[in-house]
């Protein structure tokens, strides 16, 4: 029995940070950088990390497209300004 893979709101909010660095399609060292960082921030593993970059990339599909309201919007622990 496969149970189905759990997708968080860190992994929801590292991608979007992913689309912007893959805008221009070319991510810069200084971009990786940064990136790493928002992950281990996020607590998003480096095998999670590989896996949305292929949905950036368009190379799988986007599992957060029909549940996209369970990560968007402020929820309770975000810092806003």
């Amino acid at each position: 029995m496969f149970m189905e893979r759990e997708y968080t709101r860190g992994m929801y909010l590292y991608m979007e940070c992913l689309k912007v660095a893959f805008e221009d399609e070319i991510v810069t060292s200084d971009e990786a950088e940064i990136l790493k960082i928002i992950a281990v921030a996020l607590d998003v593993q480096p095998s999670d990390t590989a896996e949305l970059r292929s949905i950036v990339t368009g190379e799988i599909p986007n599992p957060f497209v029909l549940s996209d309201q369970e990560y968007t919007g402020y929820q309770v622990g975000d810092a806003s300004m």
